[in-house]
């Protein structure tokens, strides 16, 4: 009998125990996280590739919980980290009183960068990334203008929702985001999106065009091969820096250790998250 981890799907049922935990979320969450129209999957246990719900129905997890879990669900090794670590030290003082692991860890980030002089910034989630990499950017250019792409998604921290191309995130706060980010299309046609981004730049405001390289949650798209060297090459002709949201794509993800590198760019500032 196959172990659980290596089973394949069993079938799609609902119980009452689903239909109990929604009924128990709504009466405690904000009704905007969750989306309880359809009742969904309640996970209760995953390992590698499976992904077992309150009703019992396994699953094959092909979205890797977000791209969280890039080596599978419950990978021993980083179980074992985990379990190390808890033995040591929970919970560390950040720039106060730095702890030892995270030193070793902004080490390896550095040791993984593009550039022979890197340095990093931890946070807690991948808008906390685009957040410091759009004000890194800002401090390094003086301009607090933004070029990002119809499609987008870079969270929902007020900064990194202002970059953010998806209305139903937006709407509800869009008197509170910034007027300084201009939108141009996603490229199919690579050349229309770069003569919009020209535009764009050509004022002399822009300090920051941020980016996927491949579009995650805006439908999985591909730019055209040379796009992003030719959007560093205008950006950079603009007194502009390049983001590279990698926070889907980075860290192995698409074949290679970020998506960008399919082109040969080394953009100025990487954003990483999800792992």
């Amino acid at each position: 009998m196959r172990a659980f981890g290596t089973l394949l799907p069993t079938g799609f049922e609902r119980s009452d125990r689903s239909r109990a935990l929604a009924e128990r979320l709504a009466r405690v969450e904000s009704r905007n996280i969750t989306d309880l129209r359809d009742v969904p999957p309640f996970w209760t246990r995953a390992r590698a590739a499976n992904v077992e719900d309150a009703d019992g129905n396994v699953f094959l997890d092909f979205g890797g919980a977000f791209g969280v879990s890039l080596a599978g669900h419950g990978h021993p090794f980083v179980r074992e980290a985990i379990h190390r670590q808890t033995d040591l030290l929970l919970h560390g003082m950040g720039d106060i009183h730095p702890p030892r692991v995270k030193v070793e860890l902004l080490e390896a980030l550095v040791d993984l960068a593009p550039w022979a002089d890197s340095r990093a910034i931890l946070g807690t989630s991948g808008s906390d990334a685009v957040e410091g990499a759009l004000k890194t950017a800002q401090l390094v250019t003086g301009r607090p203008g933004i070029l990002a792409f119809e499609g987008s998604y870079h969270g929902l921290a007020l900064g990194a929702l202002a970059a953010t191309h998806r209305n139903h995130f937006r709407t509800p706060f869009v008197e509170r985001l910034t007027d300084h980010v201009h939108f141009v299309p996603f490229p199919s046609d690579g050349d229309r999106a770069l003569a919009a981004a020209d535009r764009t730049l050509a004022a002399g405001t822009t300090g920051a065009v941020i980016v996927e390289p491949i579009q995650g949650r805006g439908g999985v798209k591909i730019p055209p091969p040379g796009f992003l060297n030719r959007l560093l090459d205008l950006a950079h002709h603009h007194g502009a820096l390049v983001i590279f949201d990698e926070i889907f794509t980075g860290l192995g993800r698409t074949g290679r250790l970020f998506a960008g590198d399919w082109d040969g760019v080394r953009p100025d500032i990487i954003c990483l998250g999800k792992a």
